[in-house]
């Protein structure tokens, strides 16, 4: 539904359904995480684990990525040696 509206709120017209209410569907982060600095301490101090800095900032490891694909941030991913 956050894909098809014309706006940040979803109405009822925007999934087909007339006179029903709208609702806020932004995802909210704590202010820990909401911008670009503080996201990337978050995650420096996770050790770039994104489940464990979504976990820390109470947030689904797929909206995670999303905001860190939002602020630019991506991770470097090294290859696991086979030798370890």
């Amino acid at each position: 539904a956050a894909l098809v509206a014309a706006t940040e709120e979803v109405s009822g017209a925007d999934l087909g359904l007339s006179g029903l209410p709208q609702a806020d569907v932004r995802e909210e982060l704590p202010p820990a995480a909401g911008d670009r600095e503080s996201l990337e301490a978050l995650l420096t101090r996770c050790g770039g684990n994104v489940q464990k800095a979504a976990q820390e900032a109470g947030l689904s490891r797929q909206a995670l990525y999303r905001r860190m694909e939002r602020l630019g941030i991506a991770l470097e991913r090294r290859p696991r040696n086979a030798a370890e």
